[in-house]
């Protein structure tokens, strides 16, 4: 079980079966799940919350996953993206891992421990990027303290 405060994870997939049984699975693990059917009533909830993990099915009427996990990455770079699908292009995935538009690829149907094991990975690169995020702010506020008390080179 994930501890602390709960990760919160968006999946996205056109069919509300997948979405309950990832949501029951992923809840009994200690994650905060949210679920939606559509990519494009999805970026809604990407842009009004912080998610630690976007989890989307590639096909899906109106965009596809990678479309729509490329516009997560706009929207919300630190957040960690996972495609989750049985239909895919190898070569386009592995393009769309290049670009950082996803950090990882699953194929349907997932293993649970495999599942479990890139959220944990996905969660921890979260925390870093957000820390990395945090550390990079203060650095820039010092120095520019440093910059008004006439000490920065």
């Amino acid at each position: 079980m994930i501890s602390a405060s709960a990760p919160s994870l968006l999946i996205v997939d056109d069919e509300p079966m997948v979405l309950l049984t990832l949501k029951t699975v992923l809840s009994v693990e200690g994650f905060q799940v949210t679920t939606a059917e559509k990519p494009k009533e999805a970026l809604g909830l990407v842009a009004a919350e912080n998610f630690a993990v976007i989890i989307s099915d590639h096909r899906m009427p109106g965009m596809t996953g990678l479309a729509f996990l490329a516009e997560c990455r706009r929207l919300r770079p630190v957040t960690s993206r996972i495609l989750l699908s049985a239909a895919f292009d190898l070569k386009e995935v592995m393009q769309a891992i290049e670009r950082e538009d996803i950090c990882r690829f699953l194929a349907k149907p997932w293993l649970r421990e495999e599942l479990l094991s890139a959220l944990g990975d996905a969660v921890r690169r979260h925390q870093l990027m957000v820390r990395n995020a945090t550390l990079q702010e203060e650095t820039v506020r010092l120095n520019a303290l440093l910059a008004a008390a006439g000490i920065a080179s």
